[in-house]
């Protein structure tokens, strides 16, 4: 596939993949802290204050996720205080296939996926070390 991109667009496109991981992290802070539930119980949207009081978490933190779940597509500004999830935080939250992936990543794929290059180079899986 051959396709034309900016060279703006190809930046911003290194740069996420660049903190891919870190993001990956923030979707699974925002689920397991139950900030993703919090939000699709209130599908017009909720204020990010109640989020924080009704799950007793710091203001800080919560606006830290959402704007890392509003750079990846998973939460949608209504306004500066006001959130509600997007499409792609529904198949986070509600998808068994998504839930599933994301915990094989994070619980068996993520510590190992470090160790590639060096597998790479030995030819063998060096990052199952992590998993004993």
């Amino acid at each position: 596939m051959n396709k034309t991109i900016s060279v703006i667009d190809a930046k911003y496109e290194a740069q996420k993949l660049a903190f891919a991981p870190i993001y990956f992290q923030c979707m699974v802070a925002l689920r397991d802290l139950g900030i993703l539930e919090y939000i699709s119980k209130n599908s017009k949207g909720v204020n990010i204050k109640d989020i924080c009081i009704g799950l007793n978490l710091s203001g800080y933190g919560v606006r830290v996720l959402l704007e890392a779940a509003k750079i990846s597509g998973v939460v949608e500004y209504i306004d500066d205080e006001t959130v509600k999830l997007s499409k792609i935080g529904h198949f986070i939250l509600k998808d068994e296939l998504t839930s599933v992936n994301i915990n094989f990543v994070n619980d068996v794929c993520y510590e190992g996926a470090k160790s590639l290059t060096e597998s790479i180079r030995n030819g063998k899986p060096e990052g199952l070390k992590v998993l004993t």
